[in-house]
Order: C-alpha cells, then sequence, then structure tokens
C-alpha cells in the first residue's frame, strides 16, 4: 500500500509542489483516508523524502550503468549522462524544487551533495577521452568538473533560477552544452571530431 500510495501522489508533488498541498489533498490523490495516508507515512515532507530517495536510486544506477560500459566511447557515454539527467529534470516542476531548498534544507543540502558526488565522477570519461584522444590531452579533467560544479551549483539554484526568471530545464540544457561544446564557432575548415568542445582540432 505504501508503494502504492507513493505511485499516486507523486506526479502531483513533482509537478505541483508540495508546500500549498495539505494532507486532505495528498488523502485524496492517493484514493485513501487521511488515516490510512498516515498509518504509512507520518507528514508530507517524509512522502517527499521517499520520492527524492527514489529519485537519487535511479540517478546512481544510470551513472553507474554508463560509467562501467566500456563498449561505447566516452564521449558518447557522457552526453548519454547528460541527455538522460536532462530527462530526469523534465519531471521536476520548478515549484517542487523551491519547495525543498526552502522547506526542507536539510534536505536540499543533500541533493546538492550527491549531485556533486555523481558529477565529479564524470572526470572519469574525460580521462578516458584523452586516452582515445577525443578529449584534448591538455586538459585538467578534475579542474574542469569543478568548473562546471561551481556553475552548476550558481544557477541551478530554484531561488535564483526564479529571481531571473528562466526554467530548471533550460538552465539545465544551455549549461551542459556550452560545458560539451563550447560557445566559439571554430573557423571553416578547422575539423573537430563530434562537435564537441572537449576534443582538439
Amino acid at each position: 500500500m505504501k508503494a502504492e500510495i507513493l505511485e499516486l501522489v507523486k506526479p502531483t508533488i513533482l509537478t505541483r509542489g508540495f508546500a500549498k498541498l495539505t494532507s486532505d489533498e495528498i488523502a485524496r490523490i492517493a484514493g485513501v483516508s487521511k488515516r490510512t495516508l498516515y498509518r504509512y507515512f507520518r507528514s508530507k515532507e517524509e512522502i517527499v523524502l521517499e520520492i527524492t530517495a527514489d529519485l537519487r536510486t535511479s540517478i546512481q544506477a544510470m551513472f553507474d550503468a554508463e560509467l562501467n560500459d566500456r563498449s561505447r566511447e566516452p564521449l558518447d557515454r557522457l552526453r548519454r549522462i547528460v541527455e538522460q539527467m536532462a530527462v530526469t529534470v523534465n519531471t521536476l516542476a520548478p515549484q517542487f524544487l523551491l519547495d525543498i531548498e526552502k522547506q526542507m534544507p536539510l534536505e536540499f543540502k543533500k541533493i546538492v551533495a550527491f549531485r556533486e558526488a555523481r558529477l565529479r565522477t564524470l572526470a572519469q570519461l574525460l580521462h578516458e577521452g584523452q586516452q582515445t584522444g577525443s578529449v584534448r590531452k591538455d586538459l585538467d579533467p578534475p579542474l574542469s568538473i569543478e568548473i562546471l560544479l561551481a556553475a552548476v551549483n550558481g544557477v541551478l539554484r530554484p531561488s535564483f533560477l526564479a529571481s531571473i526568471r528562466h526554467d530548471f530545464k533550460s538552465s539545465f540544457e544551455a549549461l551542459f552544452d556550452q560545458f560539451l561544446y563550447g560557445i566559439v564557432l571554430r573557423p571553416q575548415g578547422l575539423r573537430v571530431a563530434g562537435r564537441s568542445g572537449l576534443t582538439s582540432g
């Protein structure tokens, strides 16, 4: 029953946020009484914790699968990770993320720490790309990832995005697109393998 309740209320919470949702509304969406709801969850915050834990589990599994798949080129796996992260981001409404940042600061810190840990593992793919010749030899992978992290932590904060009137999805895509492909147009005739700004001409 607990898993069924989560599956029923998860879409609403992810798309509408949870700060303004009452326990009565959550119970109604789940099709159970408030008494039954409280039998499995002590509060709506506990429901949110279950949802974010599930998200971390699925993201961790995706990262592990891509990092360990040596059958494809490193940059292909890197792009695949970014694409799948974008799909996940697209399921999260700005209000949901803003509610966590404002209403559950400890959980927000846990999400940020998890994100940083996962992104730092991408240095492995940059190292592999250097070995295969698809990433510049003069690139410092750990430093490149720290630069990416600084941008992510500075830009992909719900409160900051709300202040500049940009949504999470478009900001995420712009940030990673510029990380992967750069912002400078190469002179004609200068070949760039795979279009990536991480490659050498």
